[in-house]
């Protein structure tokens, strides 16, 4: 009985390798090769980007008296005040400046910020104007932004700019020390925000 389920067990075990062994043996040996292409595309915005960097600043004038007419700024306070356009800056800009009104810390005591002018050059010989289109005489901080230069985009290569800075006193100020904000603001071509 034995022995008749091990022939059994032998004879399935040998019909079921044939099965396979005929089985693969009809299996095609190759397949045809397939393959799709297909196509399609990456997009991105590059974004303006301007970057601007100050250096010697705070803007420091000298101690005066009442009455002094066009001081320049202390060296390397404001005489110039250098403004770098960084080599970061991908964009034309426009650089504008602006500022506001000069106060004592206590007594609420000020001055205009007309007192204060500015130029890319050292001269200071002709009167201080009111607005400023490109500055090649001094012309008056105002509390709006004034037009200063345009810039090309930098794209790897940094551009310093000097700005010189007077002040004027007015006659018969209180005594102390007054301060304003200075602003440069540097904006991509064609974008508002100053």
């Amino acid at each position: 009985m034995n022995s008749g389920r091990i022939t059994l067990g032998f004879l399935l075990i040998v019909l079921v390798a044939m099965g396979l062994f005929f089985g693969l043996a009809k299996m095609p040996s190759a397949y045809a090769a397939t393959n799709a292409n297909v196509t399609t595309y990456a997009s991105v915005l590059v974004n303006g980007f301007v970057s601007v960097t100050l250096f010697q600043v705070p803007i420091l004038f000298p101690a005066m008296d009442p009455g002094a007419n066009n001081t320049p700024a202390n060296a390397s306070n404001g005489w110039p005040m250098i403004f770098q356009v960084d080599g970061t800056t991908n964009t034309a800009c426009q650089i504008y400046l602006n500022a506001t009104n000069f106060n004592i810390s206590a007594g609420g005591y000020f001055f205009g910020v007309t007192n204060l002018s500015f130029n890319v050059t050292k001269s200071a010989t002709a009167t201080a104007n009111a607005s400023c289109a490109t500055p090649t005489y001094p012309c008056r901080y105002d509390l709006i932004p004034s037009f200063l230069l345009n810039e090309t985009a930098r794209l790897g290569a940094s551009a310093n700019s000097s700005v010189y800075n007077w002040i004027s006193i007015p006659s018969a100020q209180v005594p102390g020390v007054y301060t304003n904000n200075v602003r440069v603001c540097v904006n991509q071509w064609g974008v508002g925000g100053c």
